[in-house]
């Protein structure tokens, strides 16, 4: 996920199945109505889609969806596009113009959800997974966060059992699943914004607070009512910590602290950083010191950290206790924003004149097998 207003994607992204990327050579192919150019190219074992303005991507378990701006840049109202991506020719299956700026996509109960803001508004809107048609709109809160959500920022969607959870400003909102029934929201004293998330069975969730100047803090949160069962102590920064992944009681958080960031793991029980904790100029494996940009995710039961810039040290993929598999084979200009079960996506910048490409590979056999091919 990506946008050039925000700051320095996940758990940005949506981590699940949708298979192996598409093979075979090809010549570029118009995929959508994005804008002059926007194209596709397909490799041996590589997908890539070219001239994209703020690309996002969104792997559910409904099929891969691209999300990217169509409306020029710098201009106050944001228009997207979403689009189903064909996964053996990398096409445009169907796509739906989106009135606003696209922030989280999630497969639940046989629909797709997504969240938009505008400069007025935030909602939540029920699409068909095939066809991108509106089945329903909820219109969550009049003053919005803002149009332009921040790469791999936290998530505003998740599932547990049974229930849809929306991060919506300082309101938690809850819907019945498989009906989409909205329930009462739930209030979060002090809260300016808020980031939700989950782990894979959808047994636990999490939900990060920023209190709108310096930091914020963590909660866990019974996973069907929404009670508070335990929050954290306040985590200092410029922004209220970002989610980016559980992985059994592994939890991972970026904190963006002004001039610089950290990745760092915390006890999903407890709420308790692990390890030695942070320290300027000091990286750990359960603390990694970068800029503001730096994130962590999970997906299938590994680590996944990306700084744009940040080299070998700070993209790479590991175990979720912070142990490096293995490096990515990405540029300074590059960032991972999405992963999937056998690939994962990279965002390439554009530069000033923002046209940005999106590349899906395959992942590294090492960050599959648990063999350590470098340490830190």
């Amino acid at each position: 996920m990506a946008r050039r207003a925000g700051g320095a994607v996940v758990m940005g992204l949506v981590l699940v199945g949708c298979g192996a990327p598409a093979t075979g050579h090809g010549a570029g192919r118009v995929v959508g109505g994005g804008g002059p150019g926007v194209s596709v190219t397909v490799s041996d074992d590589t997908v890539t889609w070219h001239n994209l303005v703020d690309p996002q991507v969104f792997p559910t378990s409904t099929g891969l969806y691209l999300a990217w701006q169509v409306s020029p840049l710098g201009r106050a109202s944001v228009h997207d596009e979403l689009s189903l991506v064909n996964r053996s020719t990398g096409t445009v299956a169907a796509r739906r113009a989106v009135d606003g700026s696209v922030l989280d996509v999630i497969g639940a109960g046989g629909s797709l959800y997504m969240t938009v803001t505008t400069t007025s508004t935030e909602s939540l809107i029920e699409l068909d997974p095939r066809t991108l048609a509106v089945r329903h709109r909820w219109t969550l809160r009049q003053t919005a966060r803002g149009e332009g959500s921040a790469p791999f920022s936290s998530t505003t969607l998740a599932t547990t059992r049974g229930r849809l959870w929306v991060a919506a400003g300082h309101d938690l909102d809850r819907f019945a699943m498989p009906q989409a029934k909205e329930l009462a929201p739930l209030p979060v004293a002090g809260a300016q914004g808020l980031g939700v998330g989950s782990d894979s069975a959808g047994t636990v969730l999490v939900v990060s607070v920023d209190n709108g100047g310096s930091g914020g803090w963590i909660e866990r949160r019974d996973p069907r009512t929404g009670a508070v069962l335990r929050r954290s102590s306040p985590i200092g920064g410029v922004a209220g910590p970002q989610l980016g992944g559980l992985v059994g009681d592994d939890l991972w958080i970026s904190n963006p602290t002004g001039n610089m960031g950290f990745v760092e793991l915390y006890d999903a029980q407890t709420l308790a950083p692990i390890g030695p904790g942070c320290d300027e100029g000091v990286s750990t494996p359960t603390c990694i010191e970068g800029t503001n940009g730096i994130r962590a995710v999970t997906s299938d039961g590994y680590l996944w950290v990306t700084q744009l810039g940040g080299g070998p040290s700070r993209n790479f993929c590991g175990e979720p206790g912070g142990r490096v598999l293995a490096s990515l084979p990405i540029g300074d200009d590059a960032v991972v924003v999405a992963v999937a079960t056998t690939t994962f996506f990279v965002w390439t910048t554009g530069g000033s004149g923002g046209r940005d490409t999106v590349t899906e590979v395959p992942i590294p056999t090492a960050c599959r097998t648990g063999a350590s091919s470098t340490t830190r």
